[in-house]
């Protein structure tokens, strides 16, 4: 038997994701795509890995 990693329950979970959190990427993307103009700086801080920020920055 072999013991889940943290890697994996979350890769697991992003690949079953419930509709809740589809929601939420979703009006997170909206407000980011909003706010954070082209050649703007960002400081991301928390406990993550920066998903939000890479996946959404906003494309020139």
């Amino acid at each position: 038997m072999s013991m889940k990693t943290n890697v994996d329950y979350w890769a697991e979970l992003l690949d079953n994701m419930p509709e809740s959190f589809k929601r939420w990427f979703c009006e997170e993307k909206k407000y980011l795509q909003k706010h954070i103009t082209p050649n703007a700086k960002v400081l991301d801080v928390g406990c993550g890995d920066g998903r939000s920020i890479f996946e959404y920055r906003v494309k020139e």
